[in-house]
C-alpha cells in the first residue's frame, strides 16, 4: 500500500482508510463519494486540504479545486473559525490565483466540469476568501502572503510588496513570504531590492533550489548590466543542480548572444550543447517553453523556417508565462518576416509585442510591418517607443529620421533624429562631437541621402552639399552606379537655382552623368527605370535654355518607349508657338488615350483661352462638361471652369445676362459645396453676387475669402470693386493700393481701377487734389502700357474734368495758378480727344469714339468758362491782396502804437526807480551827518561834565570807596588811561566815517535804530527830521552805556 489517508467515522471508534494512488484510478463517482464521507462524518477540517493535497500530486486537477471548495462551504456553514478552517480559505485562494495567472486577461478558464470562466472572476473569488480569513484572523502571516500573492497576479506591485513585506517582518524567516517580496521587487522593475531578497533567502536556505533563488539572483544581475556576476549565478545553479533545464537554458542564452556579438564558434557550440542537455534532461526540458524558444532561435538561424514554427507553438503549449509567450511569437515573427510572409510576421510581432510591452525587438518588428502597409504614423510610433527605452539603439534612430524626412511638417524632428544619430556614430566610433561639425553632413551615404532630401526644400545649398558629399563617399567605396539617384538630384538642384550659364552646364553634366549610369545598370531594376526621369528632367534644361529642338526630340525620345509618359505630351503642348493654339490643341489630343480626364481640362483651358469666339466657348465647355459627365462630376476644376464660361457668355449676351449669371452661380456653388475651402469657387460666387447687384452678399463672400487668401490680389481687387458699387470708395482704395503695393510689377487694371476711385471721390466731394492723384495713377498706367488707347481717353477725361471741378470751386478756394493749370490740362485733354476722335471706330480700342469727339468740342466750353474764372479770379485776388495790404499796414500801425506805450512806461518806470535810489542815498548821507553831529555833542557834553567839580569830587569819593587805601595815585591813573582809550576809541570810529553797518563796536542799539531810520523813511519823507534827532539821542545813549561798559572793563 502507497501513502494512506484516515477518515475517523462518527459514533463508531472506526477510522476509514484511503489509499490516495487508488485515487489516480478512481471513477468520478468513487473521488465525489469520498469527498462527501468528509462532509457526512464531520471529519476533522484539515483532511479536504490532505486530499486536495494528494489530488494535486496526482495531477487530478478537478478534485483539487473541489475537495477545497468543500472544506470552504462547510466551513462557512458551520461558522468556523479553527486554523483549518483558515487553511482551507488560503488554500482555495491560492488555486484561484494560479488558474487566474495561467491564463491571459481577455481568455476564460475552465476545470473541465464547470463552464468557463475568465480571469476577472477569478481574482473576485480568491479577494472574496481573503476577505473571509482576513475577518476570522486578521494577523495570520499567511492571509498577508496569500493577499501579496493575489496582488502580484493583478498587477499591483506596491500592494503586493506591502503585503510580503508585512509578512517577512512577522516572520524574517519566512520562505513563501520572501520569495515573494523578492517577486514582486522584481516585476516592479526594483532589481537591487529583489537582489537583496533573493540573497537572504540563499543565505537563510543555502541548500534550497526548487525554485533555485540563484536563478533568480542571475537573473537580476542581469537586469543590473552585470552580466559576469549573472553568469556566475547562472554557472553555480547548474553546478548544483545540473540537470535544472532553467539554469542551462539562462546560460545557454548568455553564451547564445556572446556568440553573436564576437563571432565565436567555440561558445556557439557550448550554449548549443547546453540546449541540447536542458531539452533531453529528466527535469521537464522538453516541456519548458523558455529551451524550446531556444531550440527555435537555433532552427531560425539555420533557415528551417517551417521546423521554427512547429517548435515555437509546443512552447507555447508547455508555458504560463507571457514573456515566454512573446519570445515563441517572436521567433516565428522574425521567421515569417524573412520568409516575406508580411501578414503573418504582423500578426505574430502584434502578439508578441502585447504580451510582453518592454521588449523593444518585437516594437521594432512591429515597425517594421507598418512600414510594408504603409502605416507610417504608427511605425514611427513604435520606433519612438523603441527609442523612449533605447536612446542609442542607432536603427531605430535611422528608422525614425528616415521616415520623418518623407513628410515636410516632420522636417525639424527629423532633422533632431539626424542631430542624435550623427553624434552616436562619432561616440561608436570614438570620435568626439565638436562645434565644427558641418551641419547636413553625415558619414553615411545612404542616411547622407534622406538628410538632403530634407534640405531640398528649405535649404537647398546644403542639400546640395550633402548630396556631393554622399557622392563622393560612394565614389570612394566604388559604388559609383549606385549613385544614379544622387547625380540625378545634384543635377536637379542646379538646374532649379540656375543664375548663370555655368549653373545650366553643371546641371546638364549631372544629368548625362545620371543617364549613363542608369543605362549601365541592368535591365528591369529601379536604377535602370530612373532613365526615364532624368531623360525628362534633361529636357526640361533644354526647354529653359531655348533649345525647343533638343526638347522636343528628348520628349518625343521618352513618348517612344513610355507612350503613357503624360506629362511629354502636356510639355510638348506648352512649347509650340506662343499663341498657336491649333499645334497646342494637337499634342494635348496625343494625351487622350492616357489620361483623358486631365487632357480634357487642358483642352478645355485651351479652348477658353481663346475665347474671341463664341464657338471656342463651346468647346470648351464641351470638354469640361465630358469631365463633369464621364469621369469626376465634383471635379472642381472642371465646375469652376464651366461657371467661369458663362460669366464670359453672359458678357456677350446683355439680353440674358442674369440668366447666363446664375447659371455660372449654380456650378461655382456646387464647387463651393464639394471643396469649402475652394478660394477660386468662392470667388466665382462673390463675382456672381456682384453681377446681380447683391453687393452687400458680395462683400461678404469676397472679406471672409481675403482671411483665408490674404496673398490673393484678385480677391482684394474684387472686394475692392463691389465696395466701390456700395460707395464706400475710400475703403476700396486702399485695397487697390494694397494690391499695388504687394506686387512688385505694376497692374495696369488695378492702377485703371485706383484711378476711377480717385475720379468718384473727386467727382463727389469736388476735389481736385483726388482728381489729380485720379490722373497721376493713369500716367503710371501708360508708362506700363503706353499701348493701350482707353487710357489716354481716361487721361484725356480726367483733365477735362480737373478743369470742370476748379471751374467749380467756391471763389475761396479757386486760385489763378491752379485755373491756369486747369486750362493746360484742358488744352492738352481738347489735343487728345482730337487724335483718339480720328481713329476708326473698334471695339478693341476701349472707348466710344463719338464720345472722344463730343468730349473734344466739350473742351472748348470748358476753356471759355475757364478764361472767364481766371479774370473773375484775378480780380478778387488783387482785391483780397489789396485788402490783405491794408489791414497788414493797419496792424503794423498797431503793433507800433502798442510799443510806443510799452516803452514809455518802462521809461517812467525806470525813471520812479531812480528818484527813489536818489532819495535812498540822500537820507543816508543826511544820516551820517546826523550821526557825526550826536557825537561831536556827546562829546562835549562828556567834556562839560569832566569839568564839574561836583560830579568828579563824587566820582573820586566813589572811587575811594571801592578801592583799598594806599591807591590813591593808582586810582587817578586808571582814570586817565580809561580818557585815552576813549579818545582813539572815537577817533576810530571819525576814520569810518561814523557808517553803523561797518562799525562793530559802535553798539547794536545804534545799528538797529539806523535799519528802522531807512524803514521810516521809505514810508513817510515828511517825519525825517525828527526821526534824525531821535535817532540822535538813542545812539548818544548807546554810546554811553558802550562807554560805560568799557570802564568796568
Amino acid at each position: 500500500m502507497g501513502r494512506s489517508i484516515e477518515i475517523p467515522l462518527r459514533e463508531r471508534d472506526e477510522v476509514l482508510i484511503i489509499d490516495t494512488d487508488e485515487m489516480a484510478t478512481n471513477a468520478k463517482e468513487e473521488n465525489d463519494y469520498i469527498l462527501n464521507i468528509l462532509t457526512d462524518e464531520r471529519a476533522p477540517m484539515n483532511l479536504y486540504s490532505d486530499f486536495a493535497r494528494e489530488f494535486h500530486r496526482l495531477g487530478i486537477t478537478d478534485y483539487v479545486e473541489k475537495a477545497l471548495e468543500m472544506g470552504a462551504e462547510r466551513g462557512a456553514n458551520e461558522m468556523l473559525k479553527d486554523a483549518s478552517y483558515v487553511k482551507i480559505l488560503h488554500a482555495l485562494a491560492l488555486h484561484f490565483i494560479e488558474s487566474a495567472a495561467s491564463i491571459s486577461k481577455t481568455d476564460s478558464h475552465s476545470n473541465g466540469t464547470t463552464p468557463p470562466v475568465s480571469r476577472s472572476s477569478l481574482i473576485s473569488k480568491a479577494t472574496e476568501l481573503l476577505n473571509k480569513a482576513d475577518h476570522i484572523d486578521g494577523k495570520n502571516i499567511w492571509t498577508a502572503i496569500v493577499r501579496g500573492s493575489l496582488a502580484l497576479a493583478s498587477a499591483k506591485w506596491a500592494d503586493s510588496i506591502k503585503a510580503f513585506t508585512f509578512a517577512a517582518n512577522a516572520d524574517n524567516n519566512n520562505l513563501a513570504a520572501l520569495m515573494g517580496l523578492g517577486a514582486a521587487q522584481f516585476r516592479s522593475q526594483d532589481f537591487k531590492s529583489a537582489l537583496k531578497t533573493y540573497q537572504k533567502i540563499l543565505t537563510l536556505y543555502p541548500t534550497f533550489y526548487t525554485p533555485d533563488p540563484r536563478i533568480a539572483i542571475g537573473i537580476c544581475y542581469h537586469r543590473l548590466l552585470m552580466t559576469t556576476e549573472a553568469h556566475a549565478a547562472f554557472q553555480r545553479a547548474a553546478e548544483l543542480n545540473p540537470d535544472s533545464p532553467d539554469a542551462l537554458m539562462l546560460l545557454a542564452r548568455m553564451e547564445w548572444n556572446q556568440a553573436r556579438e564576437e563571432g565565436n564558434v567555440d561558445v556557439l557550440e557550448a550554449a548549443v550543447e547546453k540546449v541540447k542537455k536542458a531539452f533531453l534532461g529528466d527535469k521537464g526540458g522538453r516541456k519548458n517553453g523558455a529551451v524550446l524558444n531556444l531550440i527555435a532561435e537555433g532552427l531560425y538561424f539555420r533557415g528551417e523556417y517551417d521546423k521554427v514554427e512547429v517548435v515555437s507553438k509546443a512552447a507555447l503549449v508547455n508555458t504560463d508565462s507571457n514573456v515566454v509567450k512573446a519570445e515563441a511569437y517572436g521567433v516565428m515573427a522574425k521567421s515569417f518576416h524573412s520568409q516575406g510572409n508580411y501578414p503573418s510576421a504582423f500578426e505574430m510581432y502584434s502578439k508578441a509585442a502585447s504580451l510582453n510591452s518592454t521588449s523593444i525587438s518585437y516594437q521594432y518588428g512591429l515597425g517594421q510591418m507598418y512600414i510594408h502597409q504603409g502605416e507610417f504614423q504608427k511605425a514611427l510610433d513604435c520606433f519612438e517607443k523603441v527609442l523612449a527605452k533605447d536612446e542609442e539603439n542607432l536603427e531605430a534612430l535611422k528608422k525614425v529620421a528616415s521616415l520623418c524626412s518623407e513628410h515636410p511638417k516632420l522636417h525639424e524632428k527629423s532633422l533632431l533624429y539626424f542631430g542624435k544619430l550623427q553624434a552616436l556614430i562619432k561616440k561608436f566610433n570614438g570620435e568626439e562631437t565638436s562645434k565644427a561639425d558641418h551641419a547636413g553632413l553625415f558619414p553615411d551615404p545612404v542616411m547622407q541621402v534622406e538628410l538632403a532630401k530634407i534640405y531640398e526644400s528649405s535649404n537647398p545649398n546644403l542639400a546640395l552639399k550633402g548630396y556631393l558629399n554622399a557622392l563622393s563617399k560612394l565614389e570612394a567605396g566604388g559604388t559609383t552606379p549606385a549613385a544614379v539617384e544622387v547625380l540625378n538630384n545634384i543635377g536637379a538642384l542646379y538646374h532649379k537655382d540656375a543664375q548663370t550659364q555655368k549653373d545650366f552646364e553643371l546641371a546638364k553634366s549631372y544629368y548625362e552623368r545620371a543617364l549613363a549610369a542608369a543605362e549601365s545598370a541592368p535591365e528591369n531594376t529601379d536604377k535602370y527605370e530612373l532613365r526615364i526621369t532624368i531623360q525628362y528632367n534633361l529636357a526640361r534644361l533644354h526647354e529653359q535654355l531655348g533649345n525647343i529642338s533638343a526638347a522636343s526630340s528628348e520628349y518625343n525620345s521618352i513618348l517612344e518607349s513610355h507612350p503613357s509618359y503624360f506629362d511629354c505630351y502636356l510639355r510638348l503642348a506648352s512649347i509650340v508657338t506662343p499663341k498657336n493654339f491649333k499645334e497646342s490643341r494637337s499634342q494635348i489630343k496625343k494625351g487622350l488615350f492616357v489620361d483623358r480626364r486631365t487632357s480634357l481640362l487642358m483642352l478645355g483651358s485651351s479652348y477658353f483661352e481663346d475665347s474671341s469666339n463664341k464657338t471656342n466657348l463651346r468647346d470648351a465647355r464641351k470638354s469640361f462638361e465630358e469631365v463633369l459627365q464621364n469621369g469626376d462630376k465634383n471635379d472642381c476644376f472642371a465646375l469652376c471652369s464651366v461657371g467661369n464660361i458663362y460669366l464670359v457668355i453672359a458678357r456677350f449676351d446683355p439680353k440674358q445676362k442674369e440668366l447666363h449669371v446664375k447659371k455660372a452661380l449654380e456650378f461655382f456653388d456646387k464647387a463651393v459645396r464639394v471643396d469649402n475651402k475652394n478660394v477660386f469657387a468662392a470667388t466665382g460666387v462673390g463675382i456672381c453676387l456682384a453681377e446681380l447687384g447683391k453687393y452687400d452678399h458680395a462683400k461678404d463672400v469676397f472679406t471672409q475669402v481675403l482671411e483665408g487668401a490674404a496673398n490673393m490680389p484678385s480677391v482684394s481687387v474684387n472686394l475692392a470693386h463691389v465696395l466701390v458699387e456700395l460707395g464706400q470708395v475710400k475703403l476700396a482704395i486702399t485695397h487697390y493700393e494694397r494690391v499695388l503695393k504687394k506686387n512688385m510689377e505694376q497692374n495696369v487694371y488695378v492702377l485703371q481701377c485706383l484711378a476711377r476711385a480717385y475720379y468718384i471721390i473727386a467727382k463727389s466731394e469736388k476735389d481736385p487734389e483726388a482728381m489729380l492723384k485720379s490722373l497721376n495713377n493713369l500716367q503710371r498706367a501708360i508708362r506700363v502700357d503706353p499701348t493701350k488707347w482707353s487710357l489716354y481717353y481716361d487721361t484725356a477725361l480726367v483733365k477735362q474734368q480737373y478743369a470742370q471741378v476748379m471751374n467749380d470751386q467756391g471763389t475761396d478756394k479757386r486760385t489763378v495758378d491752379g485755373l491756369r493749370k486747369a486750362v493746360a490740362g484742358l488744352e492738352a485733354s481738347e489735343r487728345i480727344f482730337k487724335v483718339l476722335g480720328e481713329k476708326s471706330a473698334n471695339p478693341t480700342l476701349g472707348y466710344d469714339v463719338k464720345q472722344a469727339i463730343d468730349r473734344k468740342d466739350y473742351c472748348k466750353d470748358l476753356l471759355r468758362v475757364a478764361e472767364k474764372k481766371i479774370h473773375e479770379t484775378s480780380v478778387l485776388e488783387e482785391q483780397k491782396k489789396l485788402r490783405l495790404q491794408a489791414i497788414k499796414e493797419e496792424q503794423i500801425k498797431i503793433e507800433q502804437a502798442q510799443a510806443e506805450k510799452e516803452r514809455a512806461i518802462r521809461e517812467q518806470k525806470q525813471r520812479e526807480q531812480e528818484a527813489v535810489e536818489m532819495k535812498r542815498r540822500e537820507i543816508m548821507n543826511k544820516m551820517q551827518e546826523e550821526n557825526k553831529r550826536a557825537r561831536e555833542r556827546a562829546e562835549l557834553e562828556e567834556e562839560e561834565e569832566a569839568r564839574k567839580p561836583t560830579k568828579r569830587k563824587k566820582q573820586e569819593v566813589a572811587s575811594d570807596e571801592s578801592e583799598p587805601e594806599g591807591d590813591g595815585e593808582d586810582g587817578g591813573g586808571r582814570e586817565k588811561e580809561k580818557k585815552k582809550k576813549r579818545k582813539r576809541k572815537e577817533k576810530k570810529s571819525r576814520e569810518d566815517g561814523g557808517d553803523e553797518e561797518k562799525g562793530e563796536k559802535e553798539g547794536k542799539s545804534r545799528k538797529l535804530v539806523s535799519k528802522r531810520m531807512i524803514m521810516d523813511d521809505d514810508d513817510d519823507e515828511d517825519r525825517i527830521p525828527a526821526e534824525i534827532a531821535r535817532v540822535g539821542r538813542q545812539s548818544n545813549l548807546s554810546r554811553a552805556v558802550v562807554d560805560s561798559d568799557d570802564d568796568e572793563q
